[in-house]
């Protein structure tokens, strides 16, 4: 089954009334446990990794090791990397595989003014990525809602400074009628399966387990790992709704973006040079996950070079040759050199 759009993901929970189960990775040892106990329980769930927690080769290898692991998996799965708080953040993420990515605006009260904010729910939109703003509850208010309704957020998470369960759930009462969108909350070890259940009720479509809550679950809900997972999963009532979920979902898939050309009036060296400078600038456009630059074998081939520009997502062919990257690299570089090409997007299967 495999990754699949989020957006579909939570439309379909919201309308058969269960939430997500979003797992903390830490670990491949943690990931292969994860994924055979959802595939046991036939759950969709979701992978998530904190941005913030990790060195740059710990984050990268850790999501190589989670799309991989997705792409084989008999669920449904979506990657969400949790604390992009940045474009460069938001890039990174996106680029190493995850189809969701979080902001946090938990410190400082949610306005539409934060140039952070704008950069990143705009990558996001360009990148067909889902996009969750994380927000704490004492900055949230009717105004603040209204605010985040005429976004294009689709899930709102809630920390909610309460140590009651019960407490939560009352806040969450009170803060829904606001809220057009759906919100997702951190598990915590008080809440019994009846609390989680009521607040899906009202609204809730994720919740979050860390490494650190499962943790502390050990012989207070279940002894072994893979029990607690399952209990977790029982708990947001996700189990059996894996198949159901596949008839209602697309899968997420990348495409890719294929140049073949001559040159004229530059020469191979020259052809070269502009080729690797051009690997350099489109790399970094958001929701280019690879950019490979060739030249063909056969001397006689009719094309001589090429491009293969892999996006994350079919939105990206169009923020792609709008970018001003772009734009400026082809218009200065490329086309005044290349005017014999040929150029069409695949959408991988």
């Amino acid at each position: 089954m495999a990754i699949v759009d989020l957006h579909d993901m939570l439309d379909f929970a919201e309308q058969q009334g269960f939430a997500i189960p979003a797992f903390e990775v830490t670990s491949l040892d943690h990931l292969e446990m994860i994924l055979s106990t959802a595939e046991h329980c036939n759950a969709p769930l979701m992978l998530y990794v904190d941005y913030c927690k990790h060195n740059n080769f710990q984050f990268n290898a850790l999501l190589i090791a989670i799309e991989n692991a997705a792409q084989q998996s008999e669920t449904l799965v979506a990657i969400q990397v949790q604390n992009c708080n940045n474009a460069e953040s938001t890039t990174t993420a996106i680029r190493q595989g995850c189809n969701a990515t979080s902001f946090n605006a938990e410190s400082s009260p949610f306005n539409l003014s934060n140039q952070h904010f704008l950069d990143v729910q705009q990558i996001n939109q360009d990148c067909g990525t889902h996009f969750e703003l994380q927000l704490a509850s004492h900055y949230c208010s009717d105004f603040t809602f209204n605010l985040i309704n005429k976004t294009n957020i689709r899930l709102l998470h809630l920390d909610i400074d309460s140590a009651s369960s019960e407490n939560q759930l009352t806040q969450l009462k009170s803060l829904k009628p606001s809220l057009q969108i759906g919100f997702s909350i951190d598990y915590q070890i008080d809440y019994d399966q009846v609390c989680v259940r009521e607040a899906i009720e009202q609204g809730l479509l994720k919740v979050n387990f860390s490494k650190t809550t499962l943790d502390a679950c050990r012989h207070v809900i279940a002894d072994t790992f893979s029990e607690i997972i399952a209990s977790c999963i029982h708990y947001t009532a996700a189990t059996n709704k894996a198949d159901d979920l596949s008839a209602h979902c697309s899968p997420w898939t990348g495409v890719e973006h294929l140049i073949i050309f001559n040159t004229s009036e530059i020469n191979d060296k020259e052809a070269h040079e502009m080729m690797f400078k051009g690997q350099e600038i489109l790399s970094k456009i958001p929701g280019v996950r690879r950019v490979d630059i060739g030249e063909a074998i056969a001397q006689d081939a009719q094309y001589r070079f090429t491009w293969l520009v892999r996006f994350c997502h079919p939105n990206v062919i169009v923020s792609y040759r709008d970018h001003a990257d772009h734009v400026a690299f082809a218009n200065e570089l490329f086309r005044p050199v290349a005017a014999n090409r040929i150029s069409i997007d695949y959408e991988i299967i």
